[in-house]
């Protein structure tokens, strides 16, 4: 294997055959290893970053999994703020139109409040979905209600969840 080594910028390209300003040696086995050595080259999704551990890489990538995390539970729980407020209302409107009373109202919240705080306070829409799943009985005034909300959280966690 030949090695072309341009002194003006310190540049080292490899596997050339002819390049002005360039030496050729002859590259044996242990001299390449501390060319290696020296410029380290890693491969990260196709790119080549110079200049960094793998160590150095792998501590980025743990912080920008991390990153990307909060940032998801960020856009959880705005949108968790967003479905408890549909929700709220569409109980008052039933308050409007007679279908339950003010206490039947406050009745539901106590029940479903589990999971419409923890989805609009943390974004955690599988945990609602667990303390939801743990509230009961209901009386039969509350249990459309569950059903709309388990529906709803049912749907987020489909459309907007990996796993």
């Amino acid at each position: 294997m030949k090695i072309g080594y341009n002194y003006n910028n310190n540049l080292v390209i490899q596997e050339i055959n002819s390049i002005p300003n360039f030496e050729f040696v002859e590259i044996t086995p242990e001299i390449e290893i501390q060319i290696r050595e020296m410029i380290k080259p890693i491969l990260q999704n196709g790119l080549i970053i110079e200049g960094a551990t793998e160590q150095e890489i792998n501590i980025k990538n743990e912080n920008n999994i991390i990153i990307e995390i909060k940032q998801k539970y960020e856009f959880h729980k705005s949108n968790g703020w967003e479905a408890y407020n549909e929700f709220r209302a569409k109980v008052v409107n039933d308050i409007y139109k007679g279908l339950i009373t003010e206490m039947d109202a406050f009745y539901i919240e106590e029940n479903l409040s589990p999971a419409f705080d923890q989805i609009s306070a943390t974004g955690d829409w599988k945990t609602a979905r667990y303390k939801l799943m743990q509230v009961s009985p209901y009386p039969p005034f509350v249990q459309p209600y569950y059903d709309l909300a388990m529906q709803i959280i049912n749907d987020y966690i489909t459309n907007n969840y990996e796993n």
